[in-house]
């Protein structure tokens, strides 16, 4: 079982480099987005990067250039006039090491005697290098004080993450604006309109009956 289970944390260091992302988004619901047109940074800390072990400064280049493209192409302009929300951005990267134990393939080792040769498999200590990341971009109303829209990226990345920036932002502002619709309005009958059908049928009824005691 442990052998079974060492194989199985080899295999996932090995394979922890897209596979281990998450896409979280919240928003208000009763915010309308199809108003949005133009936006700004947010006036205080639009954006804040912690990464103690990599370039701070072109990370947060980078993020500016690559949101602004993305927002741009979803139809977006930024203005300095008054804009309909601001963009705040926070970025966290933290890196770790992880020891494996690589065991590499089966080998003949040949005899110069008259001995047997041997099948040996060599194991090495492996030490990786892996970034985690936490990116989250904040969309607040046009006075920049309430949130209508987050949206949350984590991931895991063998080496640096600074390349797979881009597909972070991507991944978040894909999904803003929100795709909702309002909800259709439950039809309902105008005010007299079923008291006046239950009076009908009440005198086609009634005269009925007098037909019938005429007769």
């Amino acid at each position: 079982m442990r052998s079974a289970a060492h194989l199985v944390a080899i295999l996932l260091a090995g394979l922890g480099v897209a596979c281990m992302t998450t896409v979280q988004v919240a928003f208000d619901e009763g915010e309308d987005f199809s108003t949005y047109r133009t936006w700004d940074w947010q006036p205080d800390r639009a954006r804040t990067v912690d990464a103690p072990l990599s370039d701070a400064l072109a990370l947060d280049a980078a993020l500016a250039r690559l949101v602004e493209g993305a927002l741009r192409a979803r139809g977006f302009a930024r203005s300095r006039e008054p804009v309909d929300f601001f963009v705040a951005i926070h970025l966290r990267v933290e890196r770790e090491f992880v020891t494996v134990h690589e065991t590499g393939a089966m080998q003949v080792l040949s005899s110069l005697h008259d001995s047997p040769s041997y099948w040996v498999q060599a194991t090495k200590r492996v030490v990786r290098r892996y970034e985690r990341a936490q990116l989250a971009i904040v969309v607040t109303d046009r006075h920049g004080q309430r949130r209508v829209w987050r949206g949350e990226f984590q991931g895991r990345f063998s080496g640096d993450f600074a390349p797979h920036l881009g597909d972070a932002v991507s991944r978040l502002l894909e999904r803003f604006p929100p795709a909702t619709k309002p909800a259709a309005p439950t039809p309902r009958p105008r005010p007299g309109n079923a008291p006046e059908r239950s009076h009908k049928q009440a005198f086609s009824v009634g005269l009925g009956h007098v037909m019938m005691g005429l007769a």
